[in-house]
């Protein structure tokens, strides 16, 4: 039935009902008959290339021709490495046109989770690109890839889809879930029908609508986006969040002229944080927010950016059902609590709130959500002891079953639902039940506070605690007690978090989720004061007030180091700025490696002549033998942070092993004109000898300063000497091409220098842009200050380097945020004598105390089992 609807004003969108026959066929089939009537439209339109319905289809049906030559058998898994743009949705439409079902592999993820979850899902076929050729290759056996970009379409059949039954499956998402064991989400294909049949009633979903697809294309929240426009003849619009960052998001809107907009609720955060005030998207028409809770401030975002036409729905849903509530705002509905409810049952969906032995609670009762449904996956890829604790069949008997959702949920008296979190989220502190969602969500209506998370942490000295982590608005400082005043206003006294930890951004998971698990350690319950003994003086004084201010702690001493306290590079900024406000004193941030007090920084304040450190060592009582003796290269070509990075790393190694820290830089200054690498490494192996005039030399380098630990090494062998153990920190092979070098964290420090720059003074503007600028900067730097020529000769070593044949052994640390076609940079193309890589959490560009222990810990081991080994 066809019906015509004004949604925009002075649009018209035919809208053509899903009913329930639809659901009953493949997707495949339903894909073929938007062809049929839409075979010119727009399918899909990503950064390279725009698709017809047409030829979407003679993609698909080429690669389907080719699974089935490979996999002649019935229905099985086909691996998906891709990336999110429109091969994807070829691929996925011809594994479904094949008669198989698809299993996507994010190729950002770390290589070994990769080839474990392939193992798991046992598949054998990977469709891959020729960007990610070389990944699939170490993944899978060269017979077993297939590489999409090489497949020629196939037009000569509109239709090429084998009979498939509704029952059989349409795909299997991996995702960690709250324990962070991955596991495998079967859904079928008639249980994608419906939720696409259900969303398209209730969205109006037409041929002539454009959807957006931010989130991962490999999640729920994408399917619902591309199969939603897939089967009704509209058109989907992927983007790459990780690729182009939040900033392109409303261009990028604007310029595909959208209609459906789908999005996380810290994407839309993000995004109003990066748009002009008077910007609006007049195109869309329905928003929707889910995959977080979504808060009151969420929807004054929507109301300002997209309109009295637009419709906002809050989503609530999981893999194991895709959506199972939604809640339409309007323009009169009130929103009177922090956290906005997820609304009511969607059909073919009932929902109850249980207890602890599913027992229904009364309205107003805390409990567990689950849902009764019979359109709910039939559970987990060789999963059946997790499949028989998640679903359970319906008490009452039927087709029905029961999906424990794990999560967190309060029902008013009419059904409207109130997602709190997840069940292992909910916690006690000082024997009271604390939802810390719902404290996230009171930080989130304070107006400075632009992204929260909290968590509760069991201490043995404090017990349990919320630490809750806030990103805040430019130009605001942390005040603790501020935003637990403001809290107070809201909140009973047990839900206030007892420690607030600033974060420049919070990390985000592919589909602008945040990644709880890659936020910082949280800090100690009370750091209090090593000394008790009283500031002297009114510098140190002063001094003293600002570390306790950036470091938030009251109980600080004036003798507390800054390093021991937990400190970490983000930190040393924001310090070293503060004492410039106070005191008009611009010290360098190495200053710290010397001078980590209060009270040390305090002293140098009537100076205000402070020398850039040339070499750090690592002294140490007690005459440890020489084989404990270590040299560090520090990266970093724009500022003192790679010497700042060697000092938190050799405090981390302290008290097994001694450092001494090279300042390669100043060295490569000191250099004839057109001198290359191997001379600057020369200049290093005299150093070298002469702290340690006898092997074994254990070598470490940081970003690039790894290149030239690599040339010192190889000089050392070539003098006879024993170089026990070489570790590489993030450090690439030269002419490695990258896909992404983590920059999310570049963009970070370009917007902490921005803000910094926003509080000075005019004329102290563009002095400290030329000083301490974020890598990003420095080019800009280089034509002003009277350094860059230093900066300039020494980055001109590293790019013409080569390394040569190197028979020791080599370890590898990398960073999970560098994403290469190689996971081992490129070093494993070189010709060493042996390679180990190592992986630890984080990204390249910041360092937390969190990465440093993790780095620590695989170079203590390196280095102890190196030396053990014989000659």
């Amino acid at each position: 039935m066809a019906t015509k609807s004004k949604i925009v004003p002075g649009t018209e969108i035919t809208f053509i009902e899903f009913g329930p026959a639809d659901i009953e066929q493949s997707l495949a089939q339903r894909f073929e008959q938007q062809v049929e009537r839409h075979p010119d439209r727009v399918a899909v339109r990503d950064d390279r290339r725009t698709l017809r319905y047409r030829d979407l289809n003679a993609a698909a049906n080429g690669l389907a021709k080719a699974l089935r030559q490979r996999l002649p058998g019935p229905p099985s898994p086909v691996a998906l490495l891709l990336g999110q743009d429109a091969t994807a949705l070829c691929g996925l439409l011809g594994a479904l046109k094949a008669g198989h079902f698809y299993v996507p592999l994010d190729p950002t993820h770390p290589t070994e989770r990769l080839q474990r979850l392939l193992r798991h899902v046992g598949a054998d076929v990977v469709v891959t690109s020729e960007e990610y050729r070389a990944l699939a290759e170490t993944l899978a056996p060269a017979g077993s890839v297939l590489v999409a970009d090489e497949v020629a379409p196939d037009d000569t059949d509109l239709a090429v889809t084998p009979a498939v039954a509704p029952e059989t499956p349409a795909y299997v998402y991996y995702t960690s879930g709250s324990t962070g064991e991955p596991k495998g989400v079967i859904q079928l294909q008639r249980n994608v029908l419906h939720y696409v049949m259900v969303s398209t009633n209730e969205l109006r979903i037409s041929a002539n609508d454009a959807t957006s697809m931010i989130s991962y294309y490999g999640a729920a929240a994408a399917a619902s986006d591309f199969f939603g426009a897939l089967l009704n003849g509209a058109a989907v619009h992927p983007f790459d969040l990780r690729r182009h960052g939040v900033g392109a998001l409303g261009d990028w809107v604007e310029a595909r002229a959208l209609t459906l907009f789908h999005c996380v609720p810290t994407v839309l955060r993000r995004l109003d944080r990066e748009l002009p005030p008077d910007r609006r998207f007049p195109t869309v028409r329905v928003v929707r927010l889910g995959g977080e809770p979504v808060t009151r401030r969420d929807v004054e975002v929507f109301w300002r950016r997209f309109g009295s036409h637009c419709r906002l729905g809050v989503s609530y849903g999981s893999t194991e059902r895709n959506v199972i509530t939604r809640f339409w705002i309007g323009a009169d509905t009130p929103i009177l609590t922090h956290v906005v409810p997820i609304g009511y049952e969607t059909p073919g969906v009932s929902v109850f709130v249980a207890g602890p032995t599913l027992n229904r609670l009364p309205p107003g009762e805390v409990g567990q959500i689950v849902v009764r449904s019979a359109f709910l996956g039939p559970g987990y890829w060789n999963r059946p002891d997790l499949t028989e604790e998640v679903f359970r069949p319906d008490p009452a008997g039927g087709p029905e079953r029961l999906y424990l959702t794990g999560d967190l949920g309060r029902m008013d008296a009419d059904g409207c639902l109130t997602h709190l979190g997840r069940l292992d989220a909910q916690v006690k502190v000082h024997g009271n039940r604390v939802e810390t969602l719902e404290v996230e969500a009171a930080l989130l209506d304070l107006p400075e506070v632009q992204e929260a998370v909290v968590s509760a942490v069991a201490d043995e000295a404090a017990g349990s605690r919320l630490i809750a982590y806030v990103s805040l608005a430019d130009g605001v400082p942390l005040d603790p007690r501020r935003l637990r005043t403001a809290l107070a206003a809201t909140l009973p006294v047990h839900m206030l978090p007892s420690a607030f930890v600033p974060v420049a951004r919070m990390p985000l998971l592919p589909g602008g989720k945040l990644d709880r698990r890659s936020l910082p350690a949280p800090p100690p319950a009370a750091r209090g004061s090593s000394s008790q003994r009283a500031p002297r003086g009114p510098a140190e004084q002063r001094m003293l007030a600002i570390w306790r201010n950036v470091l938030a702690d009251p109980g600080l001493g004036p003798d507390d180091d800054f390093f021991e306290l937990g400190g970490d590079s983000l930190q040393v900024v924001a310090l070293m700025t503060e004492i410039r406000r106070a005191f008009g004193v611009d010290l360098p941030p190495n200053t710290l490696l010397q001078h980590s007090t209060a009270a040390a920084l305090a002293a140098l304040v009537p100076d205000a002549e402070l020398q850039g450190l040339s070499v750090l060592s690592g002294e140490r009582s007690g005459g440890l033998e020489s084989a404990r003796l270590s040299f560090w290269f520090p990266g970093g070509v724009a500022e003192e942070e790679g010497l700042l990075r060697c000092a938190m790393l050799e405090r981390a190694l302290r008290p097994d092993w001694r450092c001494h820290v090279l300042d390669v830089r100043s060295l490569a200054a000191s250099l004839p004109q057109g001198s290359d690498l191997a001379q600057l490494a020369a200049e290093c192996v005299k150093e070298v000898l002469n702290q340690q005039p006898q092997g074994p030399y254990l070598l470490g380098g940081l970003c690039a300063g790894g290149l030239i630990a690599y040339e010192t090494a190889c000089q050392l062998l070539e003098r006879g000497a024993r170089v026990a153990a070489l570790v590489l920190r993030d450090t690439v092979c030269p002419g490695t091409p990258l896909a992404a070098r983590g920059s999310g964290g570049l963009w970070r420090r370009i917007s902490r220098t921005v803000g910094e720059i926003r509080a000075l003074q005019r004329g102290e503007r563009l002095p400290h842009l030329l000083r301490n600028a974020a890598t990003g900067l420095h080019l800009v730097a280089d034509r002003f200050d009277p350094a860059g020529q230093g900066r300039r000769r020494y980055r001109a070593l590293l790019r013409a380097y080569r390394p040569r044949p190197f028979p020791g052994p080599v370890t590898l640390i990398a960073s999970d945020s560098w994403a290469t076609a190689d996971p081992t940079l490129g070093w494993s193309a070189a010709s060493l004598g042996s390679l180990e890589v190592l992986r630890v959490p984080g990204d390249h560009q910041t360092w937390n105390q969190a990465q440093v222990a993790s780095t620590a810990e695989h170079v203590r081991e390196c280095f102890a089992r190196t030396l053990a080994a014989p000659d």
